[in-house]
């Protein structure tokens, strides 16, 4: 038991790599507050970045994203994404607002089938572009979009629902899926970076979904290590000691097992079907884009992949009827 412990404790199943902090927009909300005037570069060089990426798999990670401010404005992002798709990863992301996506980055997209991810906050434009403080913004991702979709890429969008787009949720699903959006997922705006102005909680940990325990890991562009994208409070750790002693050190393993404790605790009260706890994930549903109340316990249980979740699949539990 101490040994599986152990391996749950320093297991790295998803990989975040936050390539730079520079982006064209500056999202009200952004969590990692990204935006223009920011440097294109840290610490982190490309010879670095491709080291994360051999280490990572070679701990047996096989799922990663791309991430920033605007991946995209790195120049060497096709040569990254080459290097983790030529050794093996199996699942690669790119989370985009579809600026500056150049020739030679959209031919490394194709080429190796990287699934786009992208923000929308509303079917209106003068409410996307408002979140965004950039005019024009909404019809440049929705561009982007169209350019992904013609090109058979895997695409999702993330709905995140704030005060300044209240209500157009379901209008701007419905936009989405018209232009060839299946995979449509809603969240609600956390209290992280500059979404702590207008969100703010007493506990840190309540920002955070609650699954960052789960064998994931994001480094930033300086080389410092978080749990999660969302997990700013905890670091946990610099890439200059390694992924490998970043995994085995006491900062992630303290923090994870709090968070498994803490979510184990809203578990045990919640009247579920059938019941899951922090280490038992019992079924899963497709995430983002099938609404949980179109699952009854019966799929849960016949779901196919029990008991491991993939990156897009959400471990699910589902209320019993009342």
């Amino acid at each position: 038991m101490e040994t599986q412990e152990r391996a749950k404790a320093s297991a790295l199943d998803f990989l975040w790599l936050e390539l730079t902090n520079k982006c064209p927009l500056r999202c009200s909300h952004c969590y990692a507050d990204a935006g223009p005037t920011h440097n294109l570069r840290e610490s982190m060089r490309v010879n670095d970045w491709e080291r994360i990426i051999d280490d990572a798999y070679a701990l047996g990670c096989r799922s990663l994203q791309f991430i920033g401010g605007e991946p995209a404005m790195c120049p060497e992002l096709p040569q990254l994404i080459s290097r983790a798709a030529t050794i093996g990863f199996t699942f690669i992301e790119m989370f985009t607002t579809g600026f500056n996506l150049r020739d030679g980055l959209k031919r490394a997209l194709v080429r190796h089938q990287v699934h786009l991810a992208f923000s929308v906050y509303s079917h209106r434009p003068e409410v996307h572009d408002q979140v965004t403080n950039l005019p024009g913004s909404h019809a440049i991702t929705l561009k982007a979009i169209r350019w992904a979709l013609r090109r058979d890429l895997p695409v999702r969008a993330a709905i995140i629902e704030m005060v300044a787009n209240n209500g157009d949720t379901e209008e701007t699903k419905s936009m989405l899926q018209t232009l060839g959006v299946e995979n449509i997922g809603v969240d609600r705006e956390r209290g992280v970076g500059r979404g702590v102005t207008s969100h703010a909680s007493d506990d840190p940990m309540d920002e955070l979904c609650g699954k960052c325990w789960r064998g994931r890991l994001c480094v930033t562009p300086s080389g410092d290590a978080y749990p999660c994208v969302f997990s700013r409070k905890w670091f946990v750790g610099n890439v200059s000691r390694g992924l490998e002693g970043i995994l085995n050190g006491m900062e992630l393993a303290k923090f994870r097992s709090t968070l498994r404790e803490k979510r184990g605790r809203i578990l045990e009260t919640a009247n579920c079907v059938p019941q899951c706890g922090p280490d038992c994930v019992p079924a899963c549903i497709p995430s983002p884009g099938i609404s949980q109340e179109h699952y009854t316990a019966l799929d849960l249980i016949k779901a196919e992949c029990v008991p491991q979740c993939g990156p897009d699949c959400t471990p699910a539990c589902i209320p019993s009827p009342s």
